[in-house]
């Protein structure tokens, strides 16, 4: 049995979120890399702006998705924690880490094809670069205080957790 809780918004956060949202960070990082290497040189090349497009259509996508689970059910779950400094802490990197999404949409609606791309040139080479960064910062700020708050929630001290070990 995977521990869950229904959040206020009818999603429900559980283990299996967080197994998947851990996937698709592995997923986010191995696109981006191959981007990054597309990228050498510091030129958009016309050769690579289909290529290009094309990663960051991935990433837009696993993006999309991974923000999609966090916003709809992992955030609502912790921030209506009966724990007050779970809540507050949501509270708190929900607002720090919320302009990302929105930056990094505008960056992909930019660029979403080959020809912006090849207009963008180097400044598509630099703030691809860039946008990669902040990406590759926040999962490893997921990672350090999001996910760990998020498995302290779904198993609360002194909670007996039936056929599972924590």
């Amino acid at each position: 049995m995977v521990p869950q809780v229904a959040g206020r918004s009818g999603g429900r956060a559980d283990v299996s979120n967080l197994y998947r949202l851990k996937r698709q960070h592995a997923e986010i990082r191995k696109v981006m890399a191959g981007a990054l290497l597309t990228l050498e040189g510091n030129t958009a090349a016309a050769s690579k702006a289909s290529e290009l497009a094309s990663q960051l259509e991935e990433i837009a996508d696993l993006v999309t998705s991974h923000l999609r689970i966090e916003d709809r059910e992992i955030y609502p779950f912790l921030l209506q924690s009966r724990n007050a400094d779970v809540s507050r802490a949501a509270d708190l990197l929900r607002g720090q880490m919320g302009g990302l999404a929105q930056d990094f949409e505008a960056f992909a609606r930019k660029y979403a094809y080959p020809g912006s791309i090849t207009a963008g040139g180097a400044a598509f080479c630099e703030e691809a670069r860039a946008t990669f960064a902040k990406l590759r910062d926040r999962m490893q700020r997921e990672e350090r205080e999001l996910y760990p708050l998020m498995a302290r929630a779904l198993h609360p001290p002194g909670r007996v957790h039936a056929g599972h070990d924590t």
